[in-house]
């Protein structure tokens, strides 16, 4: 992925676009069924879907690094109780 601004675009989507198109096939689509018979052949939306997947997943990693602990800081802000775990 690369950010232009606060836009992020997905790179090189060439491979799995190949796939998606390929498993399209395979679940009997032809070209005039949807998204085969639009012009990017569904690239713009599987690329839409990727680019959304992969910041839900950096958002995910985000707040499992956390591993259930609260700041301190942030816990006094938000009332709530600090708690940590040990291992």
């Amino acid at each position: 992925m690369i950010q232009r601004g606060d836009r992020f675009f997905v790179r090189c989507l060439g491979a799995a676009h190949s796939r998606f198109t390929a498993a399209c096939r395979v679940a009997g689509l032809t070209a005039t069924d949807h998204p085969l018979n639009q012009d990017e052949n569904g690239g713009r939306s599987l690329g839409n879907l990727l680019r959304r997947r992969v910041l839900e997943g950096f958002a995910q990693s985000a707040r499992a690094s956390l591993n259930g602990r609260l700041k301190p800081a942030s816990a006094l802000r938000s009332g709530a109780a600090v708690v940590f775990f040990s291992k």
